[in-house]
């Protein structure tokens, strides 16, 4: 089930994308959809120095991968921050790179790899 009290947190890299977001997420809303008004619930940070980026990350309480193509210093960033992780690896090797640095850490810090998207959505 949804948590109203989450939010995504997303670096902006062009105001377009921004605005693609939110008029996508305008068309998927309905009466029905757990995710309705969803748009409030995107945060958007700015590009920032390293150190700031670094330090505006560890406001995050989990750190969970995209499944196509997977996240490379963000989390090798988010792992050094020891937020909990959660990947879905995929066939191939863009979507395999954070399964190898989350087994390559461990279980410390709440590593979590799933098998399925079912799994990834319950997380």
């Amino acid at each position: 089930s949804c948590r109203p009290d989450c939010a995504l947190w997303m670096l902006r890299w062009t105001d377009a994308g921004a605005s693609a977001l939110e008029a996508n997420d305008r068309r998927r809303q309905t009466a029905a959809n757990p995710w309705e008004r969803s748009v409030s619930r995107v945060v958007f940070t700015e590009l920032l120095p390293e150190e700031e980026h670094v330090m505006v990350k560890g406001g995050a309480d989990i750190f969970l991968d995209t499944p196509s193509y997977n996240a490379h210093g963000t989390l090798a960033d988010a792992l050094w921050m020891r937020m909990p992780s959660v990947s879905l690896p995929g066939e191939t090797l863009a979507a395999r790179v954070a399964a190898s640095m989350l087994r390559a850490t461990g279980t410390a810090g709440g590593v979590l790899l799933v098998r399925n998207l079912e799994d990834y959505a319950r997380v």
